[in-house]
């Protein structure tokens, strides 16, 4: 996944249900990966487990949102073997890169070492092609969702272990006091400096999309890790659709 991404977009959708068989379908409609979301929803780390297990099936990827920055989180969403892990709620690059060490083994970082979970096959995958594949693949995804972390965003850059800069629009709006209006100017120039510094630096950039007309436009922008919206948006929208048509 972290090389598709540098050179293509890659879509996916956020997942706040608990419903393995949901993540099958997903996987089956097409989409190439899967945030389960834990900070909005009631998802627990048992439950985000099963998603991974039913994503296999499926193949797709699943990437975990954690509910907030802790190092246990960071290590939960990898021993389930998830791809990578995203991290919201960080204000400065320093906090940042004590948690990228986090998710990573000797020499990258001082993630514990444990052979019995699930990503290393409970102790059946060979130790060292495990590490080395972990270090090597697992993707490390961190929010700019307020005015401090834009304003690090080349600190960010700068970190090797950071593979997607991830711009949440709507966080943004209410950090330059335009709240609920991601289109607003400060939050227009925060993207495009997002994105500038990104390129600068070979970075990906992600961002969340609310329909597929702001999907492609990100695309178009250059952003190849695009979320958009979730299980209930579409579940919701295909729902509405249905009983308009009905009634028409």
């Amino acid at each position: 996944m972290k090389q598709k991404l540098k050179e293509r977009a890659m879509l996916g959708t956020f997942v706040k249900l608990y419903s393995p068989a949901l993540i099958e379908i997903l996987g089956f409609s097409g989409f190439e990966f899967i945030v389960v979301d834990m900070e909005h929803s009631s998802i627990d780390f048992s439950e985000a487990e099963n998603l991974v297990r039913a994503a296999k099936v499926a193949n797709i990827e699943v990437i975990l949102r954690i509910p907030y920055a802790r190092e246990e989180h960071v290590l939960h969403t990898l021993d389930s073997g998830a791809i990578g892990v995203q991290i919201p709620g960080l204000t400065s690059a320093e906090d940042t890169e004590n948690f990228t060490k986090n998710g990573k083994y000797y020499p990258l970082g001082n993630r514990g070492l444990s052979f019995n979970q699930r990503s290393a096959k409970y102790g059946f995958a060979e130790k060292n092609e495990y590490i080395e594949k972990s270090n090597r693949e697992g993707i490390f995804v961190i929010h700019i969702e307020n005015k401090e972390m834009v304003d690090e965003v080349e600190k960010l850059c700068k970190n090797p272990l950071i593979d997607v800069l991830f711009i949440g629009p709507m966080d943004l709006s209410q950090s330059y006091h335009t709240i609920g209006q991601p289109q607003s100017e400060p939050v227009r120039h925060a993207i495009d400096k997002v994105i500038s510094m990104a390129k600068k630096y070979d970075k990906t950039v992600g961002i969340f999309a609310g329909n597929t007309e702001e999907a492609k436009k990100y695309r178009d922008m250059g952003i190849n890790y695009i979320v958009c919206s979730s299980d209930i948006g579409h579940f919701a929208s295909g729902a509405k659709k249905v009983v308009a048509d009905f009634k028409k």
